[in-house]
Order: structure tokens, then C-alpha cells, then sequence
């Protein structure tokens, strides 16, 4: 969550998707205070357009957007994969 927005690329947002869907899933006292700090990482480095965008690697605005909008709707859409 320390460099979302900053220099980062395609890497870090789905880092922060699955680092968000962990500690949601584990139920850790560590979520309770993560999720507001990427949500806010992730608001703060938003484009003016809404999306989201890598700085160093292969993938686009639509991977960045993707893994961002999903982390942020973790507490709200969240199904496991272990769950059918």
C-alpha cells in the first residue's frame, strides 16, 4: 500500500487485490486497518478519467482499473473460490 499511485505497475494492483482478499478472508485484525489505507492509496492515485494506471510494466488502465475497483469491493462482492 506504500507506493499505490506512485511509481508502481500492473504488479502492485493485483498485489493489493490479493493482499485485500487475504487478510479479509483470514478475518486478522490487520484488515481492520489495511483496507482503509489502500482504499485511500487507490483514491489518491485515480486518474481524472476513473481509471487506474501501471507505470512500469506490460499491463494497461484496464488490468489497473480491474484489480482496483475489485479491491475496493472486497467487503461488499467477495466470493471465495472455495465456495460454491
Amino acid at each position: 500500500d506504500q507506493d499505490v499511485g506512485g511509481h508502481v505497475g500492473g504488479e502492485e494492483f493485483l498485489g493489493a487485490l490479493f493482499a485485500t482478499q487475504a487478510l479479509f478472508l483470514e478475518r486478522t485484525e490487520q484488515y481492520g486497518s489495511w483496507y482503509p489505507r489502500i482504499v485511500s492509496g487507490l483514491v489518491k492515485s485515480q486518474n481524472a478519467d476513473g481509471s487506474w494506471q501501471g507505470h512500469h510494466c506490460i499491463t494497461d488502465r484496464v488490468f489497473c482499473t480491474a484489480c482496483s475497483i475489485m479491491t475496493m469491493l472486497v467487503p461488499d462482492k467477495l466470493v471465495p473460490m472455495n465456495e460454491r
